[in-house]
Parts: C-alpha cells; structure tokens; sequence
C-alpha cells in the first residue's frame, strides 16, 4: 500500500501505450508531479473497447454515493491484498471493475 508517489517521467519518455489515445489538451498540459496524494487526478491507461489514457481521481466511489465529489465524504484508496474481497465497500466493484496504481 502507498500513501503518496511522484510521477518524474518526461512526456517524450511515456510509454507507446500511454501516448495513443490522448484526452485533449492532456500532451500541452502533462507535467511532472513530485508528490501524488489520494484524491489527485492520476494518469490511468483504462480499456473499455480499446485501451486509452484518461485522468481519474484516485480514491475510491462507492455505487451508493449521491455525490461522488463531496469533499467531506471519505474516499479510501487503498486495500491490503489479502483482506480486500472481505470489505462490503469493494467487494461488487471488486468482480466487475479493477484497477491498479503500482507505487
């Protein structure tokens, strides 16, 4: 698990796979980050049809919650491996959706 982690990589060095399909504006507007927190938008490669690079909000959004971007409302961004199929939280998201930020 992490709490934080810095994306140091230039754009030029970003992988094939990360520069294919671009949200607009992302290549003018990418930057090095030295430190991540949970809640910060984070470069993601998702593949819904075709793999493509998004920005997402790190932190976790439960199927129950009226508004999503609530600052007051917890978000948890991470689970242990081996307890994560116990949590009522996760467990529906965790069968149909996944995804996984290595730090």
């Amino acid at each position: 698990m992490c709490g934080r982690y810095e994306l140091t990589t230039e754009f030029k060095n970003l992988p094939l796979v990360l520069k294919r399909e671009l949200p607009k504006g992302f290549k003018e507007n990418y930057a090095q980050q030295k430190s991540i927190r949970p809640t910060d938008p984070v470069i993601v490669l998702k593949n819904e049809g075709k793999p493509s690079t998004s920005l997402m909000l790190w932190g976790f959004i439960s199927e129950w919650a009226k508004d999503p971007f609530t600052p007051s409302r917890p978000k948890p961004f991470n689970a242990r491996a081996e307890t994560v199929s116990e949590k009522k939280i996760i467990q529906r998201k965790l069968e149909v959706q996944k995804m996984c930020i290595a730090c």
